[in-house]
């Protein structure tokens, strides 16, 4: 497994950065207008492309060693909020509802935020994706249908639940929903990378909790999450999400990534400042303040260090969010445009 994941991560570097590309002009690109038939090849490239991206990332995410040093009591109530927010206008576009119902007394978690917010959209994505498998392809513009996320106390755990009312799953494919790349639930549509359910399944795992399919549930497709209760407070001086136009340093990307990346977050009013390589980024960082920094993670300064641990020292930087290069346009949303 050390040496695939080697082996992938480097064949993923060379992916990514012409798949950033593609999605991010396409997408620019489909908010002009444009005759149908060049449309539905926009949209094609651009479904396309992001399923490709997709892909690599699970794989990535599958061989990738998860740090432990990054973990701390965290609220999975707010998590839950955050993904449905970031999923509400596709869900209400497509006729489907989500429904929240979280414990106000939910004790929190030891665990990394980043990771946790992929096991909920994990989960939320498959439902959707049952929800859309369950119609016909020329109706899936409504889809309709209901999708319930729940968290509750159970002794010394904390219960995530997420449930569907799509088509359920065959009690003789119940054991198959846990390998990877197994798709039935889509209905062969290729609307999924089949890897979902099996990151849920390690990440939650590597938190010492386990997920399961509740066979008991009537009528209803439901996934539970168990996690072990922390018996930590969160620290006092959480720094709020920002909702406000940021600061972003943008740290020797390609030019065509950084084209993208300059167009993305300055339509959204942030104000993007171009470093050109490590050693401006580290001047800069140390006479003026940034909100968030985009950076490759291996990247090094003359000296040899890696440029994002340089700058998490510099003052300049000491409460900025940070993200590696931009694979897709999710990231950079999940980068600055947090409530």
């Amino acid at each position: 497994m050390a040496t695939v994941g080697a082996t992938l991560a480097g064949v993923a570097h060379e992916l990514n950065n012409p798949l950033a590309a593609i999605v991010g002009f396409s997408q620019l690109l489909l908010k002009k207008s444009w005759p149908d038939d060049d449309r539905v090849a926009l949209e094609a490239i651009h479904h396309e492309a992001t399923r490709s991206a997709a892909i690599v990332k699970d794989l990535l995410a599958l061989v990738r060693k998860r740090s432990l040093t990054g973990r701390v009591p965290t609220d999975l109530n707010d998590i839950v909020s955050y993904i449905a927010r970031t999923r509400r206008y596709t869900l209400e576009t497509a006729g489907i509802t989500c429904v929240l119902e979280l414990d106000p007394r939910l004790p929190q978690v030891h665990g990394e935020r980043t990771q946790l917010e992929q096991v909920v959209l994990n989960l939320l994505n498959n439902s959707e994706q049952a929800l859309r498998a369950n119609v016909d392809a020329p109706k899936r513009s409504q889809v309709g249908g209901r999708i319930t996320i729940r968290t509750r106390r159970d002794g010394g755990q904390v219960v995530l639940e997420v449930e569907d009312d799509g088509p359920g799953i065959p009690e003789d494919m119940q054991n198959d929903i846990w390998n990877p790349f197994w798709t039935s639930r889509t209905g062969g549509g290729g609307e999924g990378t089949g890897l979902g359910l099996v990151i849920v399944r390690d990440i939650v795992a590597d938190h010492s909790g386990v997920v399961a399919l509740d066979e008991s549930a009537d009528g209803v497709t439901r996934f539970s999450v168990r996690l072990p209760a922390s018996a930590e407070n969160a620290p006092a001086d959480v720094e709020e999400q920002a909702s406000r136009p940021l600061d972003v340093l943008v740290v020797h990307l390609g030019a065509t990534e950084m084209t993208f990346v300059e167009r993305f977050l300055s339509a959204r009013g942030h104000a993007v400042t171009n470093a050109k390589g490590p050693d401006a980024a580290l001047q800069l960082a140390s006479r003026t303040t940034f909100d968030a920094v985009v950076c490759d993670g291996g990247l090094t300064s003359t000296d040899g260090a890696l440029v994002t641990a340089s700058l998490r020292a510099l003052p300049g930087c000491a409460r900025a969010r940070f993200v590696g290069r931009p694979n897709d346009i999710e990231e950079l949303r999940r980068l600055v445009e947090r409530d």
